[in-house]
């Protein structure tokens, strides 16, 4: 994710630490969270720059679910 751009609807952290996200499929899949650091406490949704190094797991499942640019 370019360190430039930013989420509009931000997966929350709440929930144990972990998101779960739903598919025009049909199908679901819950994430925990392994950089919980890396995340703002968001009890709403915002839109916020996202700091990502370029090495963050999370933000790389998201990308591969997501319509994210390749």
């Amino acid at each position: 994710m370019d360190p430039t751009s930013g989420w509009i609807h931000v997966p929350l952290t709440l929930h144990g630490g972990a998101v779960g996200i739903s598919f025009l499929d049909g199908h679901a899949e819950l994430h925990k969270w392994q950089h919980l650091d890396r995340l703002p406490k968001v009890m709403y949704s915002t839109l916020f720059s996202f700091n990502n190094t370029g090495n963050n797991s999370d933000v790389q499942w998201l990308q591969s679910k997501t319509s994210a640019l390749r």
